[in-house]
């Protein structure tokens, strides 16, 4: 991974996109196979290959995708089609970060820890605002902005919402800054939390290598605790570079089911993710559903390593691979 300033090391980690290779799916790994397998959306071109998808934001038919390289996609899935423009308007010290949209219709991104860029559809900055502390990313819950909060003393409540100035502040959800022995960045890198697509405000967020999902619209929640995945030890976690998070990506299903990404063999009892003796070269993803209570329904083998849920709709999920393809998933 090429070198970058301490702040992008740390979100780079978050984002969980590390590229991969493509690897053939072994079936007979899977006791739960799909009975179709998945498709190629070919109507749509390559999205994002060779860099860093630094944010995501969705409504019920489209989904805007933000990269490190200052590029902004939106994905028709009704069609499907996609617009690709290079985003304008940033000054040379941004570093963007997370995106959300909000009842309005904005598209907000931190451009920097503590400033928060609105963008508009067609790719430019239009407004700046000044926040008065520093954040690590920004999310989108019911048309309100959703911050992980940078300077934190554990215990502390991971995750605040409120206005996109930063103010009426409150906090949102149910997870809570964890306390480590390890100097204070390595701390905030395992603190780092990702949220997945919603179902209304309702967003699936985790902390990075953890199996836990706070599943939550920043009143009512609960946590849940999925089955057949193995957490990442601290270690691995500040790595950086495995492919091997237990939760690359998640979405909540309309009837309140989790769907995850993930690299780790189902068919392990008692997984354990340092005993894999995998190579990056030869990991394997794959979407598995959970119920509501986190017990695992059924395991879906994607023919390509993927990087994000993109959608759920209907009887298909859609789902990015690491080379910018995009997958049809039937569910």
């Amino acid at each position: 991974m090429p070198s970058c300033p301490a702040r992008s090391r740390l979100q780079i980690l978050a984002a969980g996109t590390l590229l991969l290779m493509a690897a053939a799916c072994r079936e007979q790994w899977l006791p739960h196979r799909a009975a179709a397998s998945a498709r190629l959306v070919h109507s749509l071109p390559r999205i994002a290959v060779g860099d860093v998808v630094v944010g995501r934001a969705a409504t019920e038919r489209r989904v805007w995708l933000l990269t490190l390289g200052r590029r902004l996609y939106t994905l028709d899935m009704s069609r499907p089609s996609a617009r690709e423009v290079a985003v304008e308007g940033f000054e040379p010290d941004d570093a963007p970060w997370g995106l959300a949209r909000t009842a309005d219709a904005s598209l907000w991104t931190l451009a920097q820890r503590q400033v928060l860029a609105r963008l508009s559809e067609h790719g430019r900055i239009v407004e700046r605002l000044p926040l008065s502390r520093p954040y690590a990313s920004v999310f989108g819950s019911g048309g309100r902005l959703v911050y992980q909060i940078a300077d934190f003393d554990p215990p502390a409540p991971a995750l605040v919402a409120g206005a996109p100035d930063g103010s009426r502040l409150e906090p949102w959800g149910p997870l809570m800054t964890r306390a480590f022995p390890r100097p204070r960045a390595e701390s905030m890198a395992l603190n780092l939390v990702t949220c997945g697509l919603g179902d209304g405000p309702a967003l699936p967020c985790w902390f990075v290598g953890d199996t836990l999902v706070a599943v939550t619209d920043g009143r009512a929640g609960r946590q849940v605790p999925l089955e057949k995945l193995a957490p990442l030890a601290p270690e691995e976690v500040l790595a950086g570079e495995s492919p091997r998070r237990p939760i690359r990506d998640a979405a909540i299903g309309g009837t309140g089911e989790i769907w995850v990404l993930s690299w780790q063999d189902p068919t392990d009892d008692a997984p354990t993710a340092r005993r894999s003796t995998r190579s990056v070269a030869r990991s394997v993803s794959y979407l598995r559903q959970y119920t509501a209570e986190g017990s695992l329904r059924r395991v879906v083998p994607l023919p390509e390593p993927g990087r994000l849920i993109l959608a759920l709709g209907g009887r298909s999920a859609y789902v990015l691979t690491a080379d910018g393809l995009i997958l049809e998933v039937p569910l």
